[in-house]
Formats: structure tokens, sequence, C-alpha cells
């Protein structure tokens, strides 16, 4: 018998953190796809079709200023020729209330979309 692999803790949570910020997307790809469901993403599935879910989490506009803002001064440093690792430390280095985390964090939900 073939041994399933197992995703990594933040990989495996990702739809249930989407989902509780509003965004079903990737929870509508997995079941159209067939691919099992944890238990909290089944019980959030039932509670949201039943009308208990709470309103999706939005950020302030102020808040997504300040994260493209920072998003821009890393690609600014990469296109001055600093690596994606490097342009986040040089960010990191000039802003010290940031942590290279919460730079990524800022990236990832650029990539998303904002």
């Amino acid at each position: 018998m073939p041994r399933l692999k197992r995703e990594p803790l933040e990989q495996a949570a990702e739809p249930f953190l989407d989902a509780l910020s509003g965004d079903w997307r990737r929870v509508a790809d997995m079941i159209e796809s067939g691919e099992p469901l944890s238990k909290p993403i089944r019980k959030m599935i039932a509670e949201h079709l039943r009308g208990n879910s709470p309103p999706p989490v939005r950020r302030k506009r102020s808040q997504q200023r300040q994260e493209a803002a920072i998003c821009y001064r890393v690609f600014e440093h990469m296109e001055n020729g600093l690596s994606k690792y490097a342009a986040i430390k040089a960010v990191e280095n000039e802003d010290s209330s940031l942590s290279e985390e919460t730079i990524k964090n800022y990236l990832r939900n650029w990539k998303k979309g904002l």
C-alpha cells in the first residue's frame, strides 16, 4: 500500500485560515478535486451553510497601504540587484519594528492579491 504524504502543518491549516478570513476558494477546490477534508474544515463548512459563520475579517485600507509600501521597498532593493532574501534583510534593517517573518507575510499577501 503506498504511503500517504503528510502536508506540513502550515500548509494543512492554510485553507482553514483562508476560509476564516472569507476566502473559500481553496476549500472549494479541495471539495471539487475530492481531497480529504479535516474535521475543522468540515465543521466550518457546516456552520457556514447553516448561516452561523462570522462575517469575514477585512483589513483596513491603511494597513493595506502600509503593507504595499513595505513590499515596494523590497521590490526596489531587488531591482537594484539584491536577492529576495537580501532585500528582505535590508528592509528589516531599515525598519527595526519589522521582523523577517512579517515582511514575508506581507509579500505573501501581495502575491495573493491583497
